[in-house]
C-alpha cells in the first residue's frame, strides 16, 4: 500500500536540531505519535509524508529525506496544485492527515479531491480540550472532519466526532537507550507545564514531605519557578533523552486532574510511555488506564500526592514499597509498532475496498 501523509511532525534530527537552537518546536507528544505511526505504517507500506518546514530553516540547506516532503509554514507556498503534480503519475492508495494541524488537513483534502483518494484523519483531541483554542478553529476542525472520508481516533469519544474511525488509544515504541542515572534513585515528570494540568500541586506535596529524591521536570512552554533545590527543571528533551530518564527513574508520576468529558476524549500519553519504561508509576485514575493495567499503576486522587508520599516516605525521605509496573513487554505487544501496522493495516484496506465498491456500484 502507498500512503500520503500529512503532519507537522518534522524528522528527529531536524526536531532536535530546533529544540537544541532553543526553537519553540512542535508538542512533543503530538510530535512522537506521528513519527510513531509512521514508522508503524512503513514496515509494510510505502509511506510518504508532506510535513511544513519550520521558518528557522527555510533558508539553511536541508538534508534531503527520501520520503519527506516540506511546504513552507507560512502561506505554504506550495499548495495544493504543487504537491499533486509532484506525485503525477504515481499511484496513491490512501491519504492520512493531522486534523488538528488545519491548514495541512486542508491542503490534504485538497489533494485527496483532486487525485480521488481516500482521505482518513487522524484525530488525536478535540480543540475543546486545548488551552485557549479560538471559536474559528474548533469550527474549522468539524469542517475538516466532515470532508474526511474516515478516521483513526484516540478515545471512544474522538470516535464520537467521525463515526466509523477505527480507535487506536496509542503507539508505544519501546526505548533502547540506556537508562538515566543519578547518585540516587529521582523521581520524573514529562509533559505539559501549564497549571490546569496538576503539576504545581505536585510540587507542593513533593515539598512538603521533604523527599531526598530530587524530582526532574521536562517539559514546554513552563512559567514555574524553582522553589527547592531539589526540583530541577530539565526543559524540553528529545525522545530518546525523555526515554532515558523514564527508564531510570526511581518513580515516574502523572497528575492530571480527572474531567469526566475531556478523559472521554483525551489520552494522556505520557503513560503509554511510563508503562512501557518498566519504571514504577503514580498517577490519577484515568479511566482507560485504571481498566486495562489496574495492577502496574498506583492510582490516586489528584489531591493525594502528599499522602502518597508520606505512606512511603522511610526515615531518610526516600521512597519504599512502590507498585511493581510489569506492563512493559504487555504494552508493546498491544501497543507497539507491530501491533499498530496490523490495526492500520486492516482498518484502511478495509474501508478503501468498502470505498472503490461504492464508486463501481454508483457508476453502474
Amino acid at each position: 500500500m502507498r500512503i500520503l501523509y500529512f503532519t507537522k511532525a518534522l524528522p528527529s534530527s531536524l526536531y532536535n536540531a530546533l529544540l537544541n537552537e532553543g526553537h519553540l518546536v512542535n508538542n512533543p507528544s503530538n510530535q512522537n505519535f506521528h513519527l510513531r505511526m509512521i514508522d508503524a505504517l512503513s514496515m509494510r507500506n510505502e509511506v510518504e509524508i508532506v510535513s511544513t518546514l519550520p521558518s528557522a530553516f527555510e533558508s539553511r540547506h536541508i538534508e534531503r529525506k527520501k520520503n519527506w516532503h516540506f511546504i513552507a509554514d507560512h502561506g505554504f507556498l506550495r499548495n495544493t496544485a504543487t504537491i499533486a503534480k509532484e506525485f503525477d503519475g504515481q499511484k496513491i492508495d490512501v491519504l492520512l492527515f493531522d486534523s488538528l494541524a488545519i491548514k495541512l488537513g486542508f491542503e490534504a483534502i485538497g489533494f485527496s479531491k483532486k487525485k480521488g483518494v481516500f482521505a482518513c484523519a487522524i484525530i488525536t483531541d478535540n480543540p475543546i480540550n486545548l488551552t485557549s483554542s479560538p471559536l474559528y478553529f474548533r469550527l474549522a476542525f468539524r469542517k475538516l472532519l466532515s470532508k474526511a472520508d474516515g478516521g483513526i481516533a484516540l478515545s471512544p469519544g474522538l470516535q464520537g466526532l467521525k463515526p466509523g474511525s477505527l480507535l487506536l488509544p496509542g503507539v508505544v515504541r519501546p526505548s533502547t537507550c540506556p537508562p538515566h542515572r543519578e547518585a540516587t534513585p529521582y523521581l520524573y515528570f514529562a509533559g505539559s507545564l501549564l497549571p490546569q494540568y496538576g503539576l504545581p500541586k505536585l510540587i507542593d506535596a513533593y515539598i512538603k514531605a521533604n523527599l531526598s529524591w530530587p524530582f526532574f521536570i521536562a517539559g514546554h512552554s513552563s512559567s514555574l519557578k524553582p522553589r527547592d533545590g531539589r526540583v530541577r527543571f530539565l526543559g524540553q528533551l528529545s525522545e530518546q533523552e525523555n526515554a532515558s530518564f523514564q527508564a531510570g527513574a526511581g518513580l515516574l508520576l502523572n497528575p492530571r486532574p480527572l474531567n469526566a468529558k475531556r478523559d472521554m476524549e483525551s489520552i494522556p500519553s505520557k503513560l503509554f510511555e511510563y508503562l512501557a519504561s518498566g519504571s514504577p508509576i503514580v498517577s490519577t485514575a484515568h479511566p482507560f488506564f485504571a481498566k486495562h493495567f489496574p495492577d502496574d499503576i498506583d492510582f490516586i486522587d489528584e489531591n493525594g500526592f502528599f499522602d502518597y508520599f508520606l505512606a512511603h516516605r522511610q526515615k531518610d525521605g526516600s521512597l519504599a514499597f512502590l507498585k511493581k509496573n510489569a506492563a512493559s513487554e504487555r504494552v508493546v505487544n498491544e501497543f507497539g509498532l507491530e501491533a499498530t501496522n496490523r490495526k492500520l493495516g486492516d482498518y484502511l484496506e478495509e474501508v478503501i475496498s468498502r470505498s472503490r465498491e461504492s464508486i463501481t456500484f454508483s457508476k453502474e
